[in-house]
């Protein structure tokens, strides 16, 4: 059985002694995936103009990282800016006349009303076009790969970046329901794994138990999510997920 398609299950018991009584512990193989990964793409095609940022960039959440040429999409939003304000301002004339003379009709007044509002929506319209041509951070994160230069052609859909965050990462991992059936979301648990200086054990908390046993393997599906201070761990690499006995609190 594989965690992820990939990843070889492996189970075992062992003693944890804590304050010096042993402490029977579940430990299982798990894989460590961050929990905010994406694959950032252009929504429209385009040759890119400007690269904001590069690979080890962190940036926060809502950042421009690069830009497709936009030129033409910023003159029209130009266009459609000066056409309603020139409207705002026909229809505030109208509204004071109205108002100190009676000498606009009030269907020319309703009609001047509808222009503006139909002005505004043509104007959002123009900024959204020009919105798709900027590729924009969803969430604070690390630009891990950048995969185009200045002056590249797009097409439509493809992946530009890689962004994430690896402040915190998710362990996941199949198990022997026999022994880790008791797990509930919310629950404390620790997961050990290869670091710079030596094995990490980090706490943290279960936050998924699948409510179904695999037919094929007799496993459950479980993931546990825990802080990375200083981005201690690299999540992609494999650990041991250390699950507490059922006579554990």
């Amino acid at each position: 059985m594989k965690v992820r398609g990939f990843l070889s299950l492996t189970c075992l018991c062992a003693a944890a002694v804590a304050a010096g009584a042993a402490t029977p512990l579940y430990q299982v193989r798990a894989l460590t995936e961050p929990v905010s990964d994406v694959i950032l793409s252009a929504r429209v095609p385009g040759q890119v103009a400007r690269i904001h940022h590069a690979e080890g960039d962190f940036v926060k959440a809502g950042t421009v990282i690069l830009e497709f040429e936009q030129r033409s999409e910023l003159l029209e939003v130009q266009r459609k800016q000066v056409q309603k304000d020139t409207l705002q301002a026909e229809l505030d004339r109208s509204e004071l006349l109205f108002k100190t003379s009676n000498s606009v009709p009030r269907e020319e007044l309703e009609r001047k009303r509808g222009e503006v509002e139909v002005a505004k929506v043509e104007l959002a319209q123009a900024e959204e076009v020009v919105a798709h041509r900027r590729v924009v951070a969803p969430f604070d994160g690390v630009i891990t790969l950048l995969s185009v230069k200045v002056g590249e052609y797009c097409e439509l859909a493809r992946p530009l970046a890689r962004l994430v965050d690896s402040r915190e990462f998710d362990a996941v991992s199949n198990v022997d329901p026999a022994r880790a059936g008791h797990l509930e979301a919310g629950q404390a648990i620790e997961v050990e794994v290869p670091g710079p200086g030596g094995a990490v054990v980090l706490p943290g908390r279960v936050i998924f138990v699948s409510s179904v046993v695999d037919p094929a393997s007799g496993l459950m599906r479980i993931k546990a999510r825990f802080a990375n201070p200083g981005n201690r761990v690299r999540p992609g690499v494999a650990g041991m997920l250390r699950i507490p006995s059922r006579d554990v609190p």
